[in-house]
């Protein structure tokens, strides 16, 4: 939702860039990619984001995340049964920067990574 950082993902090579203030941020992931995003990389804490990231995963999907998740997150398991999507927790020394943002980054335009600021 920060404009800069927004633009900062396009130079960085980012095919689609969604401002959630302004757009409902499951819908444009799903209008830009048919499905549902093949992997979702939440940075937040915030619950609402989860929920979102969450939505956001196409079928055999992935969500992962790097922090804990704030008050008001729950997991939806039929959710999460259906199409067999799973959630993948990334902590500390679990990846190797320089192989797994490559990684991620090679799902192309099916790829979300909600951050805020």
């Amino acid at each position: 939702m920060n404009p800069a950082r927004l633009r900062l993902a396009q130079e960085l090579g980012a095919t689609d860039a969604v401002d959630a203030s302004r757009v409902d941020p499951v819908q444009a992931v799903k209008d830009i990619t048919g499905l549902g995003a093949d992997a979702v990389l939440n940075t937040t804490d915030v619950a609402p984001v989860y929920h979102q990231g969450l939505a956001s995963v196409a079928p055999l999907g992935t969500f992962g995340f790097v922090t804990s998740p704030g008050p008001g997150f729950e997991v939806d398991m039929p959710q999460l049964m259906l199409g067999g999507r799973s959630i993948r927790g990334v902590v500390q020394g679990d990846a190797v920067p320089r192989e797994f943002i490559p990684r991620w980054s090679a799902y192309g335009a099916r790829a979300a990574f909600p951050w805020t600021g």
